[in-house]
């Protein structure tokens, strides 16, 4: 069993600078606690009454949603897509191209986002323009990569409300909405990261679960993403692969090949959920990377991606989203976004086109 060890002291001071203590102890504790869960540290036992309460209460605000779903109902569909971790596993790749998909089959999707990383409590329309501090980050990739009405607010009633009063959509995409029980749901559909599985298997903060395995049991598809090195999830889940696309370069948002990064030496920078699934991406183009991982939707300054060298910085287009207000100029190496692209399983479309026509 791996031993506990402290977060890399120098890269946090150097990557930390002019914020407060109590940020740089968020941002340590933001990398080093989804490590130990991974490495199922046994300490971790220590925070297990801390779940037991988390349990208590997240069930007792499931009950309480559910009971009260009768005060909103929507006039069209709404899917949902969400997982029983906390982190990454791929939900917002899932999103982007279910909506993408609903185009082409003649449907007007929208999509409501909780905005994680921002700061809005009012419903509010996102565009090219808003503000990653109001709206967050996933939500911007979302509308920058369908074209589709956005709300992003808190209260996922109040999202789904405007959008049905404000556009002409005719689904509703939730993301990451599977534990927002206040809004009812046609659909459901769970992401697991099968390079990570559940961790040590325990509910937060002792481990990454939100909810039980068994709720698994109660959903209408489970994607797995990746291999299912665990076997965790069951067998009729359907495998889904996040594939490399192309680079973006910031500076002149062109459209670059990969040949400028593959077999290169490479800064890899990652402010997500699961940063080393991005870094072996980079690996597996053939690039030597240097990592540089931070915590999930942590704001990058320019001084932040200057590494002062000629090497490439190649980041994710999440992070990007996020930093799109940066002056790239006054960095001194290329800095490249990687682009990638998902394939929606076939059965996972028959089955959403049955759900979808029941409910004209």
């Amino acid at each position: 069993e791996a031993a506990l060890e402290p977060p890399p002291q120098a890269a946090i001071a150097a990557a930390t600078i002019g914020l407060s203590s109590d940020q740089r102890q968020g941002f340590a504790l933001g990398l080093w606690l989804p490590k130990a869960w991974y490495r199922r540290d046994r300490w971790l036992s220590l925070l297990s009454p801390v779940s037991w309460l988390f349990q208590q209460l997240a069930g007792r605000k499931r009950r309480r949603s559910e009971t009260h779903q009768a005060r909103y109902q929507s006039p069209i569909p709404i899917i949902v897509v969400g997982n029983i971790t906390a982190g990454g596993t791929g939900k917002t790749p899932v999103v982007i191209a279910l909506a993408n998909w609903l185009i082409e089959e003649g449907y007007k999707p929208g999509v409501i986002s909780l905005g994680f990383g921002g700061s809005t409590k009012q419903a509010i329309r996102v565009t090219a323009g808003s503000d990653p501090a109001l709206v967050g980050d996933e939500p911007l990739m979302i509308e920058a990569s369908t074209g589709v009405p956005t709300i992003c607010c808190r209260d996922r009633v109040q999202a789904a409300a405007q959008l049905n009063e404000t556009t002409d959509c005719n689904v509703i995409i939730s993301d990451d909405g599977l534990q927002h029980y206040s809004l009812p749901r046609h659909f459901e559909i769970v992401v697991i990261d099968g390079l990570r599985g559940f961790g040590n298997g325990r509910l937060l903060p002792a481990g990454p679960l939100r909810e039980k395995p068994s709720r698994l049991q109660e959903v209408d598809c489970i994607l797995v993403n990746g291999p299912d090195q665990f076997k965790v999830a069951p067998t009729s889940a359907l495998p889904i692969a996040v594939e490399v696309d192309h680079l973006l370069d910031a500076k002149t948002t062109q459209k670059i090949s990969l040949d400028v990064i593959q077999r290169k030496s490479v800064h890899g920078v990652a402010g997500i959920g699961h940063p080393q699934r991005f870094f072996q991406t980079l690996s597996n183009l053939g690039c030597a990377v240097i990592e540089h991982p931070w915590p999930d939707h942590a704001p990058f300054s320019e001084e932040d991606l200057n590494f002062h060298d000629d090497r490439p910085v190649v980041i994710t287009e999440k992070d990007y989203s996020r930093c799109r207000a940066l002056d790239f100029e006054m960095i001194k190496a290329p800095v490249f976004v990687l682009v990638v692209r998902l394939d929606l399983p076939n059965a996972l479309k028959e089955q959403i086109r049955r759900t979808l026509q029941s409910n004209e």
